[in-house]
């Protein structure tokens, strides 16, 4: 069939999937699915925490990470939510969400240190070294200045 019309297999199974098709020289058994117990059925967050108010700490937690990284980001923050996600992620059996979680945090360990743009190029640190240089090269009375 992929031949006569020109089509790679994985378009092919790939439409057969989608449409549901099903070989007539088969039986009927074998295209019946996956068994029952293969599919993965998980409650929405809201629906686990009325069923166990106990959890409603976790969403919170998750909630305050969100919302620490949102308005005050810290790239260690982002390290650990990361690694966090991945395992729940793993836990969930998502392979891909963990992976992607995981490069994340990858990444995060072999980033530099990033400074928030709102600072300036000085750290408040820097200002106060300035002011006390200054201050102690400022002339304070008449003795420090010089003859003219």
């Amino acid at each position: 069939m992929c031949e006569r019309y020109q089509l790679s297999q994985r378009t092919f199974y790939g439409r057969a999937a989608r449409e549901g098709w099903r070989r007539t020289d088969v039986e009927a058994s074998i295209n019946d699915g996956p068994p029952a117990w293969s599919h993965h059925h998980y409650q929405d967050a809201v629906d686990v925490i009325a069923d166990r108010p106990e959890f409603a700490e976790i969403q919170a937690a998750r909630d305050n990470d969100a919302f620490n990284l949102l308005f005050s980001p810290d790239a260690e923050d982002l390290r650990g939510f990361a690694f966090r996600r991945a395992c729940e992620a793993a836990a969930l059996y998502k392979p891909a969400e963990t992976a992607a979680w995981l490069r994340v945090q990858r990444l995060l360990d072999h980033a530099q240190p990033v400074r928030d743009p709102r600072d300036g190029p000085y750290r408040p640190e820097d200002h106060l070294r300035a002011s006390y240089i200054r201050a102690m090269t400022a002339p304070t009375g008449p003795e420090d200045e010089t003859p003219s």
